[in-house]
């Protein structure tokens, strides 16, 4: 018989140090053991949004053969299902080395972790030009729900002459990327729908580098502009907002915007984004813009072509950004354009854009609010 007496007062005092920790926007304290910070990092996303115990199961990848599996793809093969009664966190600790793989993840709560940007390498090949549709040149696909990846690097390498090249799709609802890095040209990263954080990461590309019709926050990232096809010009965003009461659309929150090092863009334009949907909605807030932003910042879909009626519809704006290129004085003269004041800026913070508290895991170190 199990001495239950011994027991209580242990239980006890765990709930104790659970209470005390902090319920969002901070990391877990070192004295945490790795089983309870799994329990921790589920968070709001396990407990409060799901009201029931999530388990955790954690594989490893190795191309050397030390780890559980050699390959992602394997990995994620061997997933055990979850379902709504029978609810499991998948999480894949994938160590350092370059997987040449094209990953489609279906089964929700899958966690891609990784030992760091550019030593993790999740790489493909893929573009339209060749391989023909768009979504098919994802080298990452997710589509489950509460997607995670952190710490490592998805590409792909069709280059500039490849056409659209996804390196990330994400339909995924309660996606989440934190220190990470995609990298590509043309349309690198494909937040197709839902809610989206992505946190401390670097997203590199050309022309609609960030396109979709996600609701998505960028908090601390870093936008880096390639040098593309010659004679193009690059576009940084596309949203793809198609009906004015729909509550998508993209806000950039403490972000910097700059050409990506050793990348030449003289002669080069640079435009923070085009209307993919005659309703698109994008925010630059707080964030740095250098000098390579063009003047106008705006650009209609055919830069040949002014259609009137989509710069009535789009939702442009701007709050308290910095640096050369965020001096709005020859910004374009459209309806659709403004500068907003912090109440309305407010509205597009981790809580209250994407409703962060109530799904976000609790070790993210993510800011709720304005700076």
């Amino acid at each position: 018989m199990k001495n239950t007496s011994l027991q209580l007062p242990l239980l006890l005092v765990v709930a104790a140090l659970v209470c005390c920790l902090p319920t969002s926007g901070a990391e877990l304290p070192g004295w945490a053991k790795p089983r309870l910070q799994r329990l921790l990092r589920g968070g709001a996303r396990s407990a409060a949004a799901h009201g029931r115990r999530s388990p955790v199961v954690e594989v490893t990848v190795a191309k050397n053969g030390s780890g559980d599996y050699r390959t992602i793809a394997a990995a994620l093969a061997a997933a055990p299902k979850s379902t709504k009664k029978v609810r499991s966190s998948y999480t894949i600790r994938i160590g350092e080395g370059t997987y040449i793989e094209q990953l489609n993840i279906t089964r929700r709560d899958v966690t891609l972790f990784g030992d760091g940007v550019g030593k993790t390498v999740i790489t493909g090949n893929r573009g339209s030009l060749k391989h023909g549709d768009m979504p098919s040149s994802a080298t990452v696909t997710a589509s489950g729900r509460g997607f995670m990846a952190r710490d490592l690097t998805i590409q792909n390498t069709a280059g500039p002459e490849g056409n659209q090249s996804l390196a990330l799709r994400s339909s995924s609802n309660h996606t989440v990327l934190y220190r990470c890095e995609l990298e590509s040209f043309q349309d690198t990263l494909y937040a197709e729908n839902g809610l989206q954080l992505y946190l401390d990461s670097v997203i590199s590309g050309t022309v609609d580098f960030v396109f979709g019709n996600a609701k998505a926050v960028f908090q601390r990232c870093h936008l880096l502009v390639r040098r593309g096809r010659e004679g193009a010009h690059n576009i940084i965003t596309a949203q793809g907002r198609d009906k004015p009461g729909d509550d998508t659309g993209f806000s950039f929150q403490n972000c910097s915007i700059m050409a990506k090092p050793n990348e030449n863009l003289t002669g080069v334009e640079t435009f923070l984004g085009r209307p993919w949907k005659n309703h698109s909605h994008v925010i630059f807030m707080q964030s740095f813009l250098d000098g390579i932003v063009h003047p106008k910042g705006w650009v209609e879909w055919d830069k040949s072509k002014h259609v009137l009626e989509t710069t009535k519809t789009v939702s442009y704006m701007k709050f308290n950004n910095t640096g050369p290129g965020s001096d709005t004085s020859r910004r374009v003269n459209w309806e659709g354009f403004s500068v907003v004041d912090a109440s309305k800026a407010e509205e597009y913070t981790v809580d209250r854009f994407i409703h962060g508290t109530q799904w976000l895991p609790n070790a993210l170190n993510y800011k709720p609010g304005l700076y």
